[in-house]
């Protein structure tokens, strides 16, 4: 009967057909695609081409330690930390001018669909099951008739459903004239919207930007030229002169728990308290040049390292009973100060001593040498801190025999390198020379903070022969030798360029053609993917026309 009811249910009616119509249309579209392209349908094809397989000069990868390191310094009022690049970057594979590298074959690396197969339950090894796979011309047949049967069901439901369906008496001719012109005039009578006198978005980002930018000079705001520092028996006193462009904080030195600032005078007043952020200590000086004074007592041990967020561009120092490690003509090495007692600590404070001393460990590194055997013959050396997890580390590595440091600013001293960590400082890196063709021994020392692990890459034109200890299997192909000795283990590498033997320099792994045919003319577009290992010209056969 006529009702509300009877309306319901014609509107549902006809929401149910629209949304049938708007699933049909694109699944229909999909199926008549694939009856008459089965080779569209292509869900399993990879998005990224990959080579499987590949010839061995392909796979050799200049495998380092790319050691980062990390330099801390103390800003006006933060603390940042600086990432420097690498001590020096892995040099691209080379070959030697007439050098023979095979290729290999041409390797596709296309795929069709995937389906796989999965059960339930144990499966037994003797049971077998075969698969029944429809031949193109069936499937083809198969998605026609489905379509045929979706577009003929879809048909029979609109059917019954169109000739009920009539428009409400709002929406005939008059009446949608009607309503449109009021809904004009309502938009073109409505009054435009009030402008607001609170900021907007954009002004309230800029003013914050203006209030919370830092000073121009940072982060060179504040610093130190010149430093003394005096010790005696059992008390530290260090002295700064202090450069501030603008009102700043500055990083105080920090010797942890082994000394702390009884007294700070800055220009002669005695100052109160000191900002604590994230364990730095922070003093608010003024702009201009200005004298601080730190004065403490010194705990009862035989180390005491003091680190610098700062580093003073002169350090004077007056020890009475104390060695100084980690300064050179007057300048700090790295961004700390080491004092060693000359004596024992003494009676005095054994029960502090106690509670105190656990906090330092010796430090112990662990080096990485990676020796690539190319076109010319490398080696980068990594030194990563193992221990302690904070404080400075002065020591020096030796050399490969035969080793020239290339990297710039690496000390060398007697065949050995030197390094010197900062506190915060985790890795460094430097990279050298070795004469190609020559014989190698590596040693690994004894009784030395370190444990050293070793790394040869080998080039496609060398044949290594080694000697001494085994390798350690990894992951590597066979192209990359690692070695774990332990202390007083030795190492003998020699290597040897044996004659190339003839095959193809040229594979072509993909080459795809597209065509735009024209009534006058058609445009042809070809794209090849090869592995070369030669350079030069490499000529196409065009077809003729």
């Amino acid at each position: 009967p006529e009702g509300r009811l009877r309306n319901i249910a014609r509107g549902y009616q006809m929401t149910g057909l629209a949304v049938l119509v708007l699933l049909v249309l694109p699944f229909a579209g999909d199926l008549a695609i694939k009856a008459l392209h089965p080779q569209l349908e292509r869900e399993g094809l990879a998005a990224q081409v990959g080579y499987p397989r590949q010839a061995p000069a392909m796979q050799v990868d200049m495998v380092y330690d790319s050691a980062e390191k990390l330099e801390e310094m103390a800003v006006a009022s933060s603390r940042e930390v600086k990432l420097l690049r690498p001590a020096s970057e892995p040099p691209r594979p080379r070959y030697a001018p007439g050098l023979l590298v095979q290729t290999g074959p041409g390797v596709p690396a296309w795929s069709w669909n995937t389906y796989q197969l999965n059960w339930s339950g144990p499966v037994n090894p003797e049971r077998s099951f075969s698969l029944v796979i429809a031949s193109p011309w069936m499937t083809r047949l198969w998605r026609v008739a489905g379509l045929l049967g979706m577009l003929v069901l879809t048909g029979l439901l609109a059917r019954k459903c169109l000739p009920s369906i009539k428009l409400p008496s709002p929406l005939r001719a008059g009446s949608a004239s009607g309503v449109i012109l009021l809904l004009g005039l309502v938009a073109l009578g409505s009054p435009d919207p009030a402008r607001a006198e609170f900021p907007g978005p954009e002004m309230l980002r800029d003013l914050q930007q203006r209030l919370l930018e830092p000073p121009d000079c940072t982060p060179e705001c504040v610093d130190y030229p010149s430093a003394s520092l005096k010790a005696a028996e059992g008390e530290l006193e260090i002295s700064l002169v202090v450069n501030a462009r603008v009102p700043s904080l500055l990083a105080l030195p920090d010797a942890g728990a082994a000394w702390l600032p009884r007294q700070m005078l800055l220009n002669g007043e005695r100052q109160s308290f000191a900002l604590l952020n994230q364990g730095v200590r922070y003093l608010l000086v003024p702009e201009g040049v200005s004298r601080l004074v730190l004065k403490g007592e010194v705990a009862p041990r035989d180390l005491v390292e003091l680190s610098f967020a700062r580093i003073p561009r002169q350090l004077t120092l007056e020890l009475e009973g104390w060695e100084a490690v980690g300064i050179q003509d007057q300048r700090l090495t790295a961004g700390s100060l080491q004092l060693i007692r000359k004596g024992p600590a003494g009676e005095r404070g054994k029960d502090m001593a106690a509670e105190l001393a656990p906090e330092k460990y010796p430090p112990f590194l662990r080096v990485t040498r990676t020796v690539t055997l190319g076109l010319e013959w490398s080696v980068i050396t990594g030194v990563t801190r193992l221990a302690p997890q904070r404080g400075a580390i002065n020591t020096a590595i030796p050399l490969l025999p035969g080793e020239a440091v290339v990297t710039r600013d690496q000390p060398v001293r007697d065949g050995s390198a030197v390094v010197d960590m900062a506190p915060d400082q985790q890795a460094l890196a430097w990279s050298g020379a070795l004469p190609a063709g020559s014989s190698l021994v590596f040693r690994a020392l004894e009784n030395v903070p370190w444990v050293e692990t070793w790394r040869i890459v080998v080039g496609p034109q060398w044949r290594p022969s080694v000697s001494g200890i085994p390798p350690v299997l990894g992951g590597s192909d066979g192209w990359q030798l690692d070695y774990y000795p332990r202390p007083g283990e030795v190492l003998d590498l020699s290597a040897v360029q044996p004659q190339p033997a003839p095959g193809a320099t040229l594979a072509i792994d993909q080459a795809s053609l597209e065509i735009d045919p024209g009534q006058g003319a058609s445009q042809y577009a070809m794209s090849l993917k090869w592995r070369s290992s030669r350079g030069g010209e490499h000529r196409l056969v065009l077809p003729q026309g």
